[in-house]
């Protein structure tokens, strides 16, 4: 009765209301103000430099919007945001002649190493333009200057060599560093014309392992800049070895005699520690086909290249670490197992390899690039009495291991002790590719921490295997990552993370503890998966050349926030 009524007196107060058209254009037509184009893709939006042409710059990005006609590109030296008209006094303005239609968009004659900010939009004839898309949400970027990198060779311990554009128009060659005291020292240094048309300059008489920032300048004007560390001096130890420019090979009897005589040295102590010297640029192998090197008991060793361009250390046969040692370390080398699946070469298959008791306080690769092994990086397959405080790797790359079924680090028997595992600085690619993981773990007796900090992974973990596997390994485990970037796993088979849940008391997924850390569109799992910040973009529109071992980022959001290993953020 109450409905009725009610209907009754709407019908009445309509009947009582003057009736008004409902036919006017204006009530019925889109705004044209608001039926706007879609901006580019923000985080599609990025720029290539390129050191040899300091004032050109590639600007990419792509479309949302199928009705764009085509692009404005506003460059600017001061800051851009909306309450900025576009055209200011230090700005230049590309694409007003409907010119840009697509992109990559090539823009020349911009002043080297210089700061500037970018935004784009989307114009057509019959939507009203897009609103602006700044570069890294209103960031800069800084064309590249006239001074180049410094390669490897050109970095020694005590000089370094600094290349530029030949005939460049620059007066000064200027460096500051920080003094023992940790006060800023600049020094200059005045180029004469041979060394303006030359383009090079060697600066004598640097500390080692101390950083250094170089800039040339015309006048006051900076024209390039570059900060860079020299290389480190021979760890000390307690017998140090130089090994010959003519040296092509590290034998098992080698090793036996140098720590004899560090022993000898030492006067009976238990343990000695040893660094080898081994000659920039060289190629040596590291043991024989027919017998592996060990390590002997008590003896703390450094494989440490010499400044310049990395030695070369081939590997015959896995390396043997049975025995007691407070560290075994790697630096400053290229590691390489020798695998060629093109020619059905093995190679070594491991490069450490042990069934044996082993107690090992830090096990470390620093400044390596490691390659080619079959199986895995680390093998300990004893099912007790084997222990390992410290296992890092640091500002490596790592490329092309586990075809043929290992995890790449794999410690899948039982370990006694695997304290901390830490990633850092570093690029993992291609690693896992059979049925194998990345880390496995499995029944080990202790907890374990593992810190991935600023590493980029890249094609990782094979079908069935698993990122990270540490099945009934009953302690637990904790995983930490880190400004990380995790992009395309190699299989659609692979899987996440399987660790001993110590609330539920079974094996599950444990998700890590995980802080600016992305994962591309083709890094995922069918099993165990676990989530970081997920980007829009799959790896290929992550990197700018990631088939080719190349992963400087072309992604705005990694970009900004300066994640994955560092060599890849410009």
């Amino acid at each position: 009765m109450k409905i009725k009524n009610i209907f009754g007196m709407s019908l009445a107060f309509l009947a009582m209301t003057p009736m008004v058209s409902c036919t006017d254009k204006n009530d019925w037509d889109v705004d044209s103000a608001h039926d706007r184009l879609f901006g580019v893709k923000s985080s599609a939006l990025s720029v290539d430099t390129d050191d040899d042409q300091p004032t050109k710059i590639a600007v990419n990005f792509s479309a949302y919007d199928k009705n764009t006609e085509y692009y404005i590109v506003e460059l600017s030296t001061d800051s851009l945001y909306d309450d900025v008209p576009m055209g200011g006094e230090n700005a230049r303005i590309f694409g007003e002649d409907k010119s840009i239609t697509s992109a990559p968009v090539d823009i020349n004659n911009l002043e080297e190493y210089t700061k500037y900010y970018m935004r784009v939009k989307a114009m057509s004839s019959t939507k009203a333009e897009s609103k602006w898309v700044y570069y890294k949400d209103g960031d800069s970027f800084r064309t590249p200057g006239i001074l180049h990198d410094v390669l490897e060779k050109d970095r020694l311990d005590d000089n370094i060599r600094l290349t530029w554009i030949p005939g460049s128009n620059v007066t000064t060659l200027r460096y500051t560093y920080k003094d023992s005291e940790g006060e800023i020292q600049t020094e200059d240094i005045a180029l004469t014309d041979a060394d303006r048309e030359a383009g090079e300059y060697k600066i004598t008489g640097l500390n080692s392992n101390r950083s250094y920032t170089f800039s040339l300048l015309n006048g006051e004007k900076v024209r390039g800049s570059k900060t860079v560390k020299t290389a480190k001096g021979l760890p000390s130890a307690d017998y140090t070895v130089r090994l010959n420019e003519d040296r092509t090979v590290i034998t098992n009897e080698d090793i036996e005699e140098w720590a004899n005589k560090a022993f000898e040295k030492m006067e009976g102590a238990s343990n000695v520690s040893i660094t080898l010297g081994i000659p920039a640029g060289k190629t040596i192998d590291l043991g024989t086909e027919e017998k592996a090197i060990s390590i002997p008991e008590g003896v703390s060793i450094s494989f440490f290249g010499r400044a310049g361009e990395k030695a070369t250390l081939n590997v015959k046969k896995a390396v043997s670490v049975a025995g007691n040692h407070g560290y075994i370390s790697f630096e400053h080398v290229n590691i390489d197992g020798l695998q060629n699946t093109d020619e059905g070469i093995s190679g070594c298959q491991y490069f450490i390899n042990e069934d044996k008791a082993c107690d090992i306080d830090s096990l470390g690769f620093t400044e390596c690039n490691i390659s080619n092994m079959e199986r895995a990086l680390v093998n300990f397959k004893a099912s007790s009495g084997q222990s390992v405080n410290l296992l890092i790797i640091d500002n490596c790359i790592s490329n092309n291991h586990g075809t043929g079924g290992y995890a790449f680090i794999c410690m899948n028997k039982g370990m006694d002790k695997i304290n901390n595992i830490k990633f850092v600085n570093s690029t993992f690619s291609n690693i896992s590719l059979g049925k194998s993981s990345v880390f496995d773990l499995s029944k080990a007796k202790s907890s374990t921490t593992i810190d991935i900090n600023a590493c980029t992974f890249y094609n990782v973990v094979g079908a069935d295997g698993y990122f990270i596997n540490a099945k009934d390994a009953k302690q637990g485990i904790k995983i930490k990552m880190n400004k990380t970037i995790l992009a395309k796993t190699a299989n659609p088979n692979a899987r996440g993370i399987q660790a001993w849940d110590l609330d539920a008391n079974k094996n599950g997924v444990v998700k890590p503890d995980a802080t600016a850390t992305y994962q591309t569109t083709d890094f995922s799992f069918y099993k165990n998966s676990f989530e970081v910040n997920k980007l829009e973009v799959a790896s290929g529109s992550a990197f700018k050349n990631a088939a080719n071992g190349e992963f400087y980022l072309k992604n705005s959001i990694l970009e900004k926030e300066k994640v994955g290993d560092p060599r890849w953020i410009r």
